[in-house]
């Protein structure tokens, strides 16, 4: 039963360390973005091109967790 409860805790320090990792590469994304779009036509797009850059990486997560817990 220990054994158990010990990797269910490991299980939710491994998903709590994905969602930290997740919410910084959003972050990042948010903050240094624009930069990457100045002078292209997609710089007053930037919230529709976060998005879908956002949907992407979460999607990306998603399949990586998932592929992590099957094994």
């Amino acid at each position: 039963m220990s054994d158990d409860k010990q990797h269910s805790f490991a299980r939710h320090l491994a998903g709590l360390i994905l969602v930290a990792v997740i919410i910084g590469c959003l972050a990042i994304l948010w903050s240094s973005g624009p930069m990457f779009l100045r002078g292209t036509i997609f710089q007053d797009l930037f919230t529709i091109v976060y998005v879908v850059a956002a949907f992407g990486v979460l999607t990306l997560a998603e399949r990586v967790a998932s592929a992590l817990v099957t094994r």
